[in-house]
């Protein structure tokens, strides 16, 4: 017994070393190797209105476009654009002054944006392709999908993915950043198993996911609109122009509305919040903004909205509410744990989430602003609604945030926020370096017996 226990913890020793070490990276890698550039997020600016030459309504008919999934406004190389998603998911790019169509316009512009966050416009495109699915470098934990992966030709080799249909940086990867995720991916994740035992663990990793499968990326409603429908113009909308930032369709109760993105007033309601720099739940936060609703038949603005209209999503992705009749696909099936429907179900919470303060909603789930809706389930489910894209951004339930926490406190040590990321990483450090010293001392001893 005495030399099986031996022989048995010299080989559990092993992974113990390859997780403290890549573990130890974690920390290491985000202090002293982390990679910047210069814009993380893309400046929203106001629209001037004499740039919308023509409506949408005149470029989709211009373009013989008579349905479309939704439109919005870019601007980039100082010419501005209606975005439009057609019914096929392309997004096709029209100039609002005459309404001609910029040929492989989606490439185009995510070069513009890759080179745009990173200040690049000198280094060559090495590669522009698009990501459909996650990958070993591209993971699940970056959310969005379909991105732009666009490499440039430069020293560092800097790899950037971008979401052209929200004008988002999703992630960036230098070399630097590309070795880690490989070394933390095959000496913590133990991805080398998939291929030692690729044909038993890609069966049991294919049979085991369809238990809890990812469906994040697929929960967005997406109506068709038909050009003909849509009266108002969108360049005579009434609205203060001089906010205008931007404006797409949604249809709600039987009624289409533009969705229109202001910039925030002096006076706005929305506030700074307060809190410590050091916090990595406040890295991001959302640019501060009005969202108003105008019904495309009266031109008037239908006050808050945005709350209903995220109602109506938790609904429908639920299956809590009818589908509209346009809309004859089905809404791809939420996790198990979810709740059936929304129906009769007391709503206990409905806010507007700005940044990634509260720890309910971290910045791994990536999209602001967002609706929290709370409901009185046996769960106490959560969901946070991004009304801008039409999206389910997050679903929390108790046995999430139960597990959560304890990956939180337990594995990354947030118990110790309260000394600042600076002190927390280093004593979460000095916990992996001392079982990493134990681990190696004993293989030295055993070695040397």
């Amino acid at each position: 017994m005495y030399q099986w226990h031996r022989t048995i913890g010299i080989i559990t020793i092993i992974p113990v070393i390859f997780w403290t070490l890549s573990g130890l990276m974690h920390p290491f890698m985000a202090h002293f190797f982390k990679p910047e550039i210069a814009h993380e997020k893309l400046e929203i600016k106001t629209i001037n209105q004499n740039n919308l030459r023509l409506s949408i309504q005149e470029v989709l008919k211009k373009n013989k476009i008579q349905q479309f999934i939704n439109f919005r406004i870019v601007s980039f190389n100082n010419i501005t654009y209606y975005q439009v998603k057609n019914l096929i998911g392309d997004l096709l790019y029209f100039d609002t002054s005459n309404g001609k169509q910029l040929e492989n316009g989606d490439a185009i512009y995510a070069e513009w944006l890759s080179r745009y966050f990173l200040d690049d416009q000198k280094s060559s495109v090495k590669n522009n392709e698009i990501i459909t699915e996650f990958d070993n470098q591209y993971k699940y934990v970056n959310r969005y999908l379909p991105v732009y992966k666009v490499t440039l030709d430069r020293p560092d080799t800097m790899e950037v993915y971008v979401e052209t249909s929200s004008s988002k940086l999703a992630t960036y990867n230098p070399t630097s950043r590309q070795f880690f995720i490989w070394f933390f991916d095959t000496f913590h994740n133990w991805s080398f198993i998939d291929a030692m035992l690729t044909f038993a663990f890609s069966g049991g990793y294919h049979a085991t996911t369809k238990w809890d499968p990812y469906t994040l990326d697929q929960m967005v409603y997406e109506p068709t609109f038909k050009t003909k429908e849509i009266s108002l113009a969108n360049n005579k909308l009434d609205l203060d122009w001089n906010r205008f930032q931007n404006a797409s369709l949604i249809t709600f109760n039987d009624s289409i509305y533009f969705r229109c993105q202001l910039d925030e007033k002096t006076t706005g309601r929305f506030k700074t919040p307060k809190s410590d720099s050091n916090s990595k739940w406040n890295k991001k936060e959302s640019p501060k903004t009005e969202v108003v609703y105008i019904n495309a038949t009266t031109n008037k603005i239908v006050p808050n909205l945005d709350i209903q209209y995220a109602e109506f999503l938790a609904y429908y992705f639920t299956d809590g509410a009818p589908k509209a009749a346009c809309c004859e696909m089905m809404s791809p099936e939420l996790p198990e744990e979810s709740e059936a429907s929304l129906e009769n179900v007391k709503l206990l919470e409905s806010k507007v989430i700005t940044n990634f303060e509260n720890r309910e909603y971290g910045f791994v789930n990536k999209r602001l602003p967002v609706i929290k809706l709370a409901y009185d389930t046996p769960e106490k489910t959560t969901y946070f609604i991004e009304t801008s894209t039409s999206r389910l951004a997050a679903i929390v339930k108790n046995s999430d945030m139960v597990e959560g926490y304890s990956f939180a406190i337990l594995h990354k040590f947030l118990f110790m926020d309260w000394a600042g990321k600076n002190i927390r990483d280093f004593t979460m450090v000095l916990a992996a370096l001392a079982i990493l010293i134990v681990s190696v001392l004993g293989l030295i001893l055993f070695i040397k017996k």
